[in-house]
């Protein structure tokens, strides 16, 4: 048994890939129909247009505040590997909610089994990494303040927590408000 490879010889990672194709079956005309699973967001079209709103929002707020965060010159930016290694995590965690969003937003409704596997379950995990994150920048910021002293570059840490504090509390805010939203399987 391989890495790559199954008991059966088969490609792990290929079968796992195109796994959705098998949800597909082609009809007597020859053409393909969908026989999966179809998910729809409980409620009415309001609510899934609040959603993709609530998304949007979020995706953009938070690039926004990573963006300006990226751009003060705090001093813990510079000489703390603690303070880059978040920022990195953030980067990814905003990167990933926003590729996902970008797939969800354009998809109809119902979501086909596949894309909702896809896109739906990375949403809350993204935006707790998130608010985790932005809550050790501030936390990893009062300790360099703490330890090095402020200097005269204090005021550019305040800005610099202030806003890793509202990046954070936008993405604990979508993290507690996309649990309500519930997903149900048409099928079921």
């Amino acid at each position: 048994m391989s890495l790559f490879y199954d008991k059966d010889g088969k490609n792990r990672l290929r079968t796992k890939r195109f796994d959705y194709l098998n949800d597909f079956v082609k009809n007597d005309s020859g053409t393909y129909v969908y026989n999966g699973s179809l998910y729809r967001l409980q409620g009415d079209k309001k609510d899934r247009s609040r959603v993709n709103i609530i998304l949007i929002l979020t995706c953009l707020l938070s690039l926004a505040f990573f963006i300006v965060s990226g751009c003060i010159d705090a001093g813990a930016l510079w000489s703390a590997w603690y303070v880059v290694l978040l920022f990195g995590l953030e980067a990814i965690s905003i990167f990933v909610m926003i590729w996902k969003s970008i797939s969800f937003l354009f998809e109809k409704e119902p979501l086909k089994e596949y894309i909702y596997k896809k896109t739906v379950p990375w949403f809350r995990p993204c935006a707790f990494t998130l608010a985790l994150v932005s809550l050790l920048s501030v936390i990893m910021t009062l300790i360099y303040l703490a330890v090095h002293g402020s200097g005269d570059r204090l005021t550019e840490c305040i800005v610099y927590m202030l806003l890793k504090l509202f990046e954070g509390a936008v993405g604990a805010g979508f993290f507690i408000l996309f649990k309500k939203y519930i997903w149900k399987d048409e099928a079921a």
